[in-house]
């Protein structure tokens, strides 16, 4: 009796753990389905970047590779141009640009350090790289990649993040959560806000990250009247964002967990995008085994890059 009692328990918490993980996943996979139609209906691309480049399938929802042994692991390690990225090849610690259609170029004498950001008009380069092989400190440089000209600025150090303004006369720059800009033609720098993960939007505004307590509130901010707007508050934390060109939509790699097997959580790198309009948040798929990387977001249809 005790054995038929036991082996009716066994089969009924078998039948309700499999209801269960069957909910979870109908769960996820709608509010997955939603953001996977909101960058169908934008015509967007996601990157998500570790050790490895990848590309998110917007029909099937899975990540693909794209681009083996490249320096992806922290935010702006990549930079994406039309047709081309700008990334370091781990197999020789070089430095190039990876074409859609061709092998990759060298990028000869510099040695990029995120963070990185390419100009508006898509020939210039800024990037950080160290002074000399024996020390710690950064310097912010900035390569013409045509002619490969080089200006340096050895006190800009230890930065999160790089923007160029519209104009490409100025980068914004944040550091130890404080955002300044640079102007590249005089030297001239002025505090601009408190924050991090910045990048200059349309409309004369910058978008940028706060943490105040517990929660990484998201703002947006007029560089000339330095008005400030919250856009919305979040538990999660921040490992990396970026935003679309018109300031609407930011997406951001959180570090959550995903529920699995058995009620067992799964910590993951977790892309979601947020609505600043709307407050409206949309989860993309998360790349299985990776805790945290870099996350872009790419206006048009994937470039596919020359794999080796």
């Amino acid at each position: 009796m005790f054995k038929k009692m036991l082996l009716i328990i066994s089969l009924v918490l078998f039948v309700c753990i499999g209801i269960y993980e069957y909910y979870l996943q109908e769960l996820k996979s709608k509010r997955f389905s939603d953001g996977l139609k909101l960058i169908q209906d934008l015509d967007i691309q996601v990157y998500q970047g570790s050790g490895c480049l990848y590309a998110l399938d917007k029909q099937k929802g899975t990540w693909k590779f794209v681009l083996d042994d490249v320096f992806a692991s922290r935010p702006q390690s990549v930079v994406f141009g039309e047709g081309f990225l700008i990334a370091k090849d781990f197999k020789d610690y070089k430095t190039k640009l990876f074409y859609s259609n061709k092998s990759p170029d060298l990028l000869d004498e510099i040695d990029i350090y995120c963070p990185c950001a390419l100009s508006n008009g898509q020939h210039q380069l800024a990037y950080f790289d160290f002074l000399n092989k024996n020390d710690k400190y950064e310097s912010l440089n900035v390569i013409d990649i045509k002619s490969k000209a080089i200006e340096s600025y050895s006190d800009i150090r230890n930065a999160n993040s790089i923007s160029w303004s519209l104009d490409d006369k100025s980068l914004y720059i944040s550091r130890g959560e404080k955002i300044s800009r640079f102007n590249i033609e005089n030297g001239e720098q002025s505090f601009i806000a408190n924050g991090y993960w910045c990048k200059v939007l349309p409309n004369n505004e910058i978008g940028f990250w706060r943490i105040d307590g517990k929660y990484s509130t998201c703002l947006k901010m007029n560089i000339d009247t330095k008005n400030e707007d919250v856009m919305f508050s979040t538990k999660h934390y921040v490992l990396a964002a970026d935003w679309g060109p018109t300031g609407r939509y930011v997406i951001v790699l959180v570090s959550t967990a995903i529920h699995g097997f058995l009620f067992i959580s799964d910590y993951v790198a977790l892309p979601i995008i947020w609505d600043t309009e709307t407050g409206n948040q949309y989860w993309l798929p998360p790349l299985r085994d990776i805790k945290g990387g870099s996350v872009y977001w790419i206006d048009g249809k994937e470039v596919r890059f020359y794999n080796r």
